[in-house]
């Protein structure tokens, strides 16, 4: 039986100091973190770079791209022969807190990109993805349930968990969504269910208390357009509370994904409601249950989020807030750069205005603040060798001095960073 997952030694406003635990591995991680989010391999070869990061600081992890990241890892193994300032693989995913997830898109939706790499997740997972692609997200869900497709891929997914060393995982569920008809308490049910059975001492997860088990997080997933009904964010806060109640003594928090956070933030309603939503989570979950709050995929927002009461915060380590499937890349040499974090002013920079300021950015003290010769060779290389490293820089940076600022008894430290950005994707989030 799980008990607490959080040990709160200090509020600052919605803010906590305490420790978190991240499953059997990892009972004593500092809490209000933000933390890097590994969509694919390249990620991972990034952070193979951030010799910086403390061994304590999570990550989180797509598992759709569990092999893509494995690659990758075998990869900087051996680039690490000729640069041993890089971290070793275990260091970047084996020896760290780690959680895994299912990015909520690729379960509703015809045919998207998402959805076919369900099949690679393991061998029994074909059938599961057949379903998945080809009808309404619910009735599909409820065909894999009656045929046990949904069964067989639920051991893949832990299977696969284990093998990247994830420590506690969100289970895979419907998105709150309101074009397909998922409404909160559809999406209850779902977790219920499959946590009930993921739990079972015979099950995919791991009985509760079992040392080498998964520790699994309820997931809250909401599409941004089930954020312009209150009451449909109301029922979303209620119907979670009532999961946990059920669920007791079996999970370990509440994990929360909105897929697409940068259309959120261009919407100010949007904005307010999901500050509200975490605050009320807040206080029920965290306050009252003693569990962990954590939010998925929310870019450079992480701050002012965890400022609001989430436990961990992960973005995606190259900064732009965007959907991870779904979306096509730039063809510009220059936009596939992608965007670079500065520290003080928190705004993003194109690899065109990094040009304007003669290659540099300020220092963070982690990380060369130079654009290196070797990272110009091609857009990938910009990437992986300097511009997701140094994203990550900002961001440890931000971690170090926000919890200065609350141990000083200092409110809203996270808010006061995102609210010096004249970014678009950004300075919305300072509330």
């Amino acid at each position: 039986m799980i008990e607490r997952t959080v040990t709160v030694r200090k509020h600052v406003d919605r803010a906590a100091l305490g420790l978190g635990h991240l499953g059997p591995s990892h009972p004593n991680i500092e809490l209000g973190q933000a933390s890097p989010l590994m969509r694919n391999g390249e990620d991972a070869e990034a952070l193979a770079r951030c010799a910086f990061l403390e061994p304590g600081t999570p990550v989180e992890i797509n598992v759709l791209a569990a092999e893509t990241i494995r690659r990758a890892l075998t990869r900087t193994e051996v680039q690490r022969t000729l640069d041993e300032k890089m971290l070793q693989a275990r260091q970047v995913l084996g020896s760290r807190p780690a959680i895994g997830y299912l990015p909520p898109e690729a379960l509703f939706g015809p045919a998207n990109e998402a959805a076919a790499r369900i099949a690679e997740v393991g061998p029994s997972s074909m059938q599961f993805a057949t379903h998945m692609r080809n009808g309404h997200a619910l009735s599909s869900w409820a065909a894999a349930q009656q045929d046990g497709s949904l069964t067989q891929f639920l051991f893949d997914y832990f299977r696969t968990c284990r093998r990247l060393g994830i420590n506690v995982a969100a289970t895979p569920t419907l998105p709150i969504h309101q074009g397909t008809m998922t409404s909160p308490v559809e999406q209850m049910r779902i977790n219920n269910s499959i946590i009930t059975a993921a739990t079972q001492p015979t099950g995919p997860a791991g009985e509760p208390g079992d040392p080498n088990s998964i520790g699994l997080l309820y997931p809250l997933h909401m599409a941004p357009n089930a954020l312009s009904d209150v009451n449909m964010v109301r029922a979303a806060v209620a119907q979670t509370v009532r999961g946990l109640e059920f669920l007791q003594g079996r999970v370990w928090g509440v994990h929360i994904n909105f897929i697409d956070i940068a259309s959120i933030g261009r919407d100010h309603q949007k904005v307010a409601m999901t500050i509200d939503l975490i605050k009320d989570l807040e206080e029920r979950v965290v306050r009252e249950r003693g569990l962990l709050l954590l939010l998925s995929d929310v870019g450079p927002a992480a701050p002012a989020l965890l400022d609001a009461g989430a436990s961990f915060a992960s973005y995606h380590t190259g900064a732009t807030p965007r959907k991870i499937y779904g979306v096509s890349g730039p063809s510009d040499a220059d936009a596939q750069c992608g965007k670079v974090l500065g520290l003080w002013d928190y705004n993003l920079y194109s690899r065109a205005q990094l040009r304007q300021r003669g290659d540099e950015l300020d220092e963070t003290g982690l990380f060369p603040h130079r654009v290196p010769a070797d990272a110009n060779g091609s857009p990938k290389k910009f990437r992986v060798l300097w511009g997701r490293p140094r994203n990550v820089s900002v961001l440890e940076r931000v971690n170090h001095e926000r919890t200065r600022e609350l141990e000083a008894g200092h409110a809203k430290p996270g808010v006061s960073f995102v609210g010096r950005s004249h970014d678009k994707d950004i300075s919305p989030w300072a509330w």
